[in-house]
């Protein structure tokens, strides 16, 4: 763990878990976008009518969050990993099994701020049309556009963690 950069062992070694520091998240998500931007780029190009399916599941469980559930713990934690679901599945279409390592490696310190982005009332509905978008994009074999669609997306995401940061230091 102190090597991934969650802990840090003081003199004394006790362990203290490290916050991500913002500017931090933002460096991430730049590099997110442009993992997913290319795994969305080439899923355009691969996508299978069995996949749409499975992506139609997914955006359909999102839109019940919603829709129907006003946002708590719950629905958040529940639509964060319908969010990975999205995600992951974009990349396993790309199938390029290097592109999946080096996101892979960043997935922990990614899902250490995902729930920020969540947490904003109206979120839900944003990243739901966001991910629309980007499944349309797919749909219609546009690569270009669907890359476009997710580095678009992680930049959303950046805003979304902003206004979580700037909101709860208000309090």
């Amino acid at each position: 763990m102190s090597a991934e950069g969650f802990v840090e062992l003081n003199p004394n070694q006790a362990k203290i878990v490290i916050n991500v520091a913002f500017n931090e998240i933002y460096d991430l998500l730049q590099i997110r976008g442009v993992l997913e931007g290319l795994g969305a780029y080439i899923a355009a190009k691969k996508i299978n009518p069995e996949e749409i399916e499975k992506f139609n599941k997914i955006i359909a469980k999102m839109k019940h969050y919603t829709l129907n559930n006003p946002v708590s713990e719950k629905s958040i934690l529940n639509f964060a990993r319908l969010d990975i679901e999205f995600h992951d599945l974009i990349l396993n279409i790309c199938g390029n099994k290097w592109l999946i390592q080096i996101h892979n490696n960043l997935k922990s310190h990614i899902e250490r701020f995902r729930i920020r982005s969540f947490s904003i009332p109206g979120t839900f509905s944003k990243s739901l049309n966001e991910h629309c978008k980007i499944l349309d994009a797919m749909k219609k074999g546009d690569s270009k556009l669907a890359e476009k669609l997710s580095k678009v997306h992680m930049e959303k995401a950046f805003e979304n963690i902003s206004k979580y940061e700037i909101t709860t230091k208000k309090r």
